[in-house]
This record gives C-alpha cells, structure tokens and sequence, in this order.
C-alpha cells in the first residue's frame, strides 16, 4: 500500500510512504501495527492474487502499488491482459526509453504503469486530474492497438487505480469484453470478480456487529472508499454502496 498524509505545499510535492511485501495480509504483524499509527487523508491498497503456476513470479518486484524512485504518481491493477507475453515488446515504442530501463517485475502491471508514466508531460511531475484522466485514456488506447497488431482478442479486463494523493482516477475496463475461446469458458468465472467497481462516501468507516459500514454524513461527507471489489457481505448485499456501471 501507499498512504499519503498531510497537505502538500504547493511546488514541494511530498511522497507517499510505501509499504510493499509479499506477505499474507493476515499473516503480517507489521502491517498490523503499521495500521493502528498511521491516519492518512489518501490511501492505494492492493492484494495481490498470483496464481501457482511457471510463469508466476512472487516478489517485491510484483508487489503493487507500483511508485517509481522520484515519481508522485502511484497504480495498483487488479485484472490480466491475456497473451501478455506475446505483446509485450510491442509497448515498448510508446514507452520513454529512461522508464524502460527501470522495469524490474514479470507482471503486465508494471509495464502498464510505466506506460502510462510516458503518457506524462513530465513522467516525474505531479500531474492535475484532467492529465492523468487524458494520460490514463491513452494508456488503454494503446493497449488496445497493441494487441490487434497482435491479433490478441480475448477478454482482459484492466480495472486500474491511480493516484497522486491529490487525486484517484479509477477504471473498471475490459478489452473485448466477454469473448473468451471455445475450450476457456471458465475463465468466464475467473474474470467476474474484476468486472466491477464500487464506492461508499459518507463520515467514517466502522466496525459494528462485526459488519464494516460506512457511517452517514449529511451534506459534507469527509470519507471515501473506492474498491475494485466488494470488501464486506454488507458490500453484496448492497448496504449504502452503489455499484458503477460503464
């Protein structure tokens, strides 16, 4: 995760502090503790979910949010572009040759970020939310011709979060959406979990009766949560959280 506190002074942007581990969130008592100290006003957190095959590689390398040294703009991806392999270097022409070097993970989300860094007037400036919406924009788009270079249709879904601290930009995305080959219906099942986007925005977020709810707030709701998926069964069942659909 990465959490940002306090208010930026205006040409001094300040970096959010990283926390990126592999292990289990229930197993890490650092995290534990981490979470009882620390009161940010914007906070990205990611659970990783890698499957247990060859190809997977489980390391702070693939450990989201992904925050390069010197950069104010941090993401965390929740999907899988599919063929990955297949186009990977066919990004790299759209990615700025300094960002390429310091690629260091197996995952499509590290080249996603970096990607979407290029899209960037300045790759190591803190960016307003109508550039990061137009850089976030371009990211997909040329995703999406990448892979018809590559004749890669099968559905991808690309839920992306990103953040400077100042701002989130959220996506809940799919290339070719619900297409998947004869044989691979079952990924069907796999991609349904990422086919969503939920909020809830209201005063605090609580425990109560070992349900989490978000509290009411009135006029002038103070908190927001914004998830790729739904967190609790009050989630499910729809308590004051409304599901965005695009």
């Amino acid at each position: 995760m990465g959490w940002w506190r306090g208010t930026r002074i205006p040409g001094c942007p300040r970096p959010p502090f990283v926390y990126r581990v592999t292990t289990l969130p229930v197993f890490d008592r650092n995290l534990e503790n981490l979470a009882r100290k620390i009161a940010p006003r914007c906070l990205l957190a990611h659970v990783r979910g890698a499957l247990n095959g060859p190809e997977d590689v489980v390391s702070q390398q693939n450990v989201h949010p992904f925050l390069y040294s010197g950069a104010h703009v941090a993401l965390a991806h929740n999907g899988y572009l599919r063929d990955f392999g297949r186009m990977r270097y066919g990004l790299l022409e759209f990615i700025r040759p300094e960002l390429a070097q310091r690629i260091e993970g197996t995952t499509d989300s590290e080249w996603l970020y970096v990607l979407l860094l290029s899209q960037l007037d300045d790759p190591c400036g803190v960016p307003g939310p109508d550039e990061l919406v137009a850089a976030v924009a371009q990211t997909l788009s040329i995703v999406r011709r990448v892979r018809e270079r590559h004749d890669i249709r099968v559905s991808s879904p690309v839920n992306l979060f990103v953040s400077t601290g100042q701002c989130v930009i959220v996506t809940r995305f799919s290339f070719d959406y619900g297409w998947y080959p004869p044989k691979e219906r079952a990924l069907l099942e796999l991609d349904l979990a990422y086919m969503s986007l939920w909020y809830t925005l209201g005063d605090e977020y609580l425990e109560r009766g070992g349900e989490w709810m978000m509290t009411p707030a009135g006029d002038r709701p103070r908190s927001l949560i914004l998830s790729s998926e739904p967190l609790t069964g009050t989630f499910r069942r729809g308590w004051k959280c409304r599901s965005i659909r695009c």
